[in-house]
């Protein structure tokens, strides 16, 4: 199945059982002589993140060693939009739609900034503040 393919897109979500998966899938790539991967983390909880509760990405990259592509929070729309059949990629205002679409982006081979999904949401105030 493998042979076809000049690059993998590996997709987890937080969770030990799914990078554990990753990892293994990693193992055959690189015992079949396949490097170019990357990694997509899915269904990030910040608010998890920020107690501890659940892996960090950069936690995640380090123990699997591989580029990471994108990271995409999770989000009842995405579970939403899916039921209806409609893609979360056609949301101008979704969060995780901007995250595929910026993957994409990477995978043309532009330059682009990742999502700071784990900062948080500003207050009014700080939004206010920082207006220009």
């Amino acid at each position: 199945a493998v042979a076809a393919a000049d690059e993998f897109i590996l997709v987890t979500t937080p969770d030990a059982s799914s990078i554990q998966d990753v990892d293994r899938v990693l193992g055959i790539l690189e015992a079949e002589g396949r490097t170019a991967t990357r990694l997509v983390i899915n269904r990030v909880r910040p608010e998890l993140v920020r107690r501890g509760d659940m892996l960090t990405p950069q936690q995640i990259m380090e123990m699997l060693a591989i580029e990471l592509l994108g990271i995409t929070p999770e989000n009842e729309i995405v579970l939403l939009s899916n039921m209806h059949g409609n893609p979360i990629a056609n949301d101008d205002k979704a969060l995780a739609a901007r995250a595929y679409h910026n993957m994409a982006r990477r995978l043309c081979g532009e330059k682009v900034d990742f999502i700071p999904i784990l900062e948080g949401r500003k207050h009014w105030w700080q939004r206010l503040w920082h207006r220009t």
